[in-house]
């Protein structure tokens, strides 16, 4: 585990300021700094290559004994490169060259970048990856290089659609091997083209056209990123290679599912050694999705925060009206920027990198964002750091070793529905439908103290589900997946329990309307018919059995016909909620969106009944903590057991400690302090400050 920061982005800090700056970060602990190196900055005319402030730099850190994540930014197009080669420009939706321009974290210059579909670009841009790593790899300061920062430009552009005449010959070669001939693709898009040759690039169209283009444009990226991470190995075999994503993780942003891109990360991690995100948030839960979703993608590698604010600015709550915006005013308390890196830690993340240090001083991104102030003095929030760093080396042994169970509930996450939510310009008054169905789903586990695994639908239809899974929801199905269906009915005779929300199927394979809903695949494994859709203010699914009787919906509910399922909760005269068995699993379907009401806290309905279904599939958490608002997350290192705590509310929270099967003597790692004695039927009640977090250890061995 480690905590880090970003420090150096040409032209900031000033070299004057590299000496106290390096002493201050060591002073509070942290171990590594992440710098970038612009193309434009060290290629700024053709042969031309200038490495005297880097190689300073990074001799500078290695007599401070600090490690260094070195961004590589071939984004940053030197302009001699676009004055030669205008053809490997991109082009907008009018056809028109995008101009490089200083853009966001670009303050240099030369965004977007060329287009790394043509082979002109490739071979520049690739000489500039090549040369860096070949001049550093051998530098002692190195820890690792991180190849693309947030995927720009295409976590920027899903409806700017960037492309060239590179991009589009790559995208008929696509087709064809996709299609095989005109004619397949003439039946999906009800066209008639008589050859790949006349096919468009789309930028307007409708489902079946835009969203065989997002299939694309996930396949650029993970080409682009292979293309970059092969670059980095031919020179340099030892450190690692990174890359993260623009903190929009790689399922759906909560707020705005316009925003992301619609990338699938799983298509291109296994390209990296560890996998990222940035994470700007100030909702302890939404943290917690962002994790478990990135951790997921990251598929069995390390991943870390790469990037997550040490001051003000970047709050996005996630609310329908409009917020204060990227850049406001708000600052984090230390007790934040302790979560912050807590929160990481509690999700089996290996580390953190603060943005930043010191607040820039020009450009979009100032005069906020740091740790320190605008001068290079230490605050508050470095003192909080300072402590935890102390915790890390006084324990480092105890949390190296800290084995996280593997998640035994998982949220489906299928593509093509976010794709189709954002095909279907869906911007209605009742509120946007996917990211908050998996924010409900999510927060009622959390509350629980279970970790949660995201499956992308696409890789289970490859590879199946995996057998440590007992519980799955499928919140948003939408759209379907061809062998989506067979796969998990696999997994439901084999013993698992699903729970698919409505629309299963609404859409097929190819975003086109089924004709029968569920599709045959689907009634069959779920024993029910479509009938109706009614739409309802504040729906409320009556159960006809169990503890919880009663579950808020939200904007519409489902009327099912009985296909073989029996019947588990109605809405008036319908039956909305219904289950089959299927050898030793069983199927649940839910007429209704059930995560909205949990996601925004207007009911507490959705937790008993998911606590239900966890009790009855014997999912329980190692320990936990109960208490209005707070949720927790628990590890074990060798005899003791760790509790990860967060209080993600405004006023301080009491807690209580339940440690099933433990006994023993409970510390506050954080802290140092002995805050009492835990049995396996005394839970111990705490107390967590104001949107704070605390690490406790229970150090004995289970009976």
């Amino acid at each position: 585990m480690f905590i880090g920061t970003q420090y150096h982005r040409p032209p900031h800090p000033k070299r004057s300021d590299w000496e106290r700056d390096m002493n201050n970060i060591v002073e509070s602990g942290l171990t590594l700094i992440r710098i970038w190196i612009y193309w434009s900055q060290v290629n700024p005319r053709p042969d031309q290559w200038v490495w005297s402030e880097t190689d300073a730099f990074l001799d500078k850190a290695h007599r401070h004994g600090l490690r260094v994540l070195i961004q590589l930014m071939p984004d940053a197009m030197p302009y001699w490169f676009k004055d030669r080669h205008p053809e490997a420009l991109f082009r907008d939706q009018g056809g028109n060259i995008v101009q490089p321009s200083a853009v966001s974290a670009m303050a240099v210059g030369g965004g977007p970048g060329p287009n790394y579909d043509h082979p002109v670009a490739r071979e520049a841009g690739g000489e500039f990856i090549g040369r860096t790593v070949e001049r550093y790899a051998p530098h002692p300061a190195l820890y690792a290089w991180d190849v693309w920062n947030e995927l720009w430009p295409f976590v920027m552009s899903a409806f700017s659609s960037l492309h060239g005449d590179a991009t589009l010959e790559k995208w008929r070669d696509w087709l064809q091997s996709e299609y095989g001939d005109i004619g397949t693709l003439n039946d999906h898009w009800t066209r008639s083209y008589g050859s790949f040759a006349e096919v468009e690039w789309p930028i307007r169209g409708v489902h079946a056209d835009l969203g065989t283009r997002f299939r694309f444009d996930q396949q650029r990226v993970a080409d682009w990123m292979k293309w970059r991470a092969d670059i980095v190995r031919r020179h340099d075999s030892v450190n690692r290679v990174v890359s993260h994503t623009g903190g929009i993780g790689p399922v759906a942003r909560i707020d705005d599912p316009f925003g992301p891109d619609p990338t699938d990360t799983w298509l291109f991690t296994e390209e990296l050694d560890v996998w990222g995100t940035t994470c700007y948030m100030t909702d302890f839960r939404e943290w917690s999705f962002l994790l478990d979703s990135t951790r997921s993608s990251a598929q069995g590698r390390p991943y870390w925060v790469s990037e997550m604010n040490g001051g003000k600015g970047h709050i996005m709550p996630p609310t329908l009206l409009p917020g204060p915006g990227l850049y406001s005013n708000y600052l984090r308390t230390p007790e934040e920027v302790r979560s912050q890196v807590l929160l990481t830690f509690s999700h089996g993340g290996e580390g953190v990198v603060f943005w930043q240090w010191r607040p820039e001083q020009f450009g979009p991104e100032s005069p906020g964002w740091g740790l320190a102030n605008a001068t290079g003095e230490l605050t508050e929030r470095t003192e909080a750091l300072k402590g935890l760093n102390v915790m890390l080396r006084n324990h480092r042994d105890l949390l190296e070793n800290a084995e996280f169970p593997a998640s035994e509930a998982a949220i489906l996450w299928e593509p093509k529905s976010y794709q189709l939510e954002m095909l279907s310009g869906w911007r209605p008054d009742f509120g946007y439908l996917g990211g908050f169905e998996l924010f409900g789903y999510h927060k009622a586990l959390g509350t629980l103290g279970l970790p949660v695994e995201y499956l992308n639908g696409r890789v289970i239809v490859e590879r199946g589900i995996p057998e440590h899974i007992k519980l799955l929801f499928h919140p948003y199905p939408a759209a379907d997946r061809c062998g989506l269906a067979g796969r998990i009915r696999e997994w439901v005779e084999s013993g698992g329990t699903l729970v698919a929300g409505p629309g299963v199927g609404l859409f097929d394979d190819r975003l086109n309307g089924s004709p029968r809903i569920p599709p045959d695949a689907w009634r069959e494994l779920l024993g029910v018919r479509y009938y109706e859709t009614y739409y309802s203010d504040g729906p409320t699914v009556q159960l006809l059995s169990g503890v919880t009787r009663r579950l808020a919906g939200y904007h519409l509910v489902e009327a099912y016909h009985l296909e073989g399922a029996d019947p588990l909760g109605t809405w008036g005269t319908h039956v909305t909620m219904a289950q089959q068995r299927l050898g030793r699993g069983r199927a649940i379907t839910v007429g209704t969106f059930l995560g909205q009401p949990q996601a925004f806290d207007r009911s507490s309905s959705l937790v008993p009944w998911v606590a239900a279904l966890c009790d009855e599939v014997d999912l329980r958490p190692a320990g936990y903590a109960t208490g209005a608002n707070v949720f927790s997350r628990a590890a074990t290192s060798g005899d003791t057991l760790l509790l990860f705590v967060h209080n993600p509310s405004a006023e301080p929270a009491a807690a209580w400690l339940n440690a099933p099967g433990w006994s023993g003597e409970v510390t506050n790692l954080v802290s140092g302090a002995a805050v009492g004695t835990l049995g396996p039927q005394s839970p111990l009640c705490v107390t967590l400050a104001a949107k704070d977090s605390a690490l406790f250890a229970v150090r004995a061995k289970r009976p």
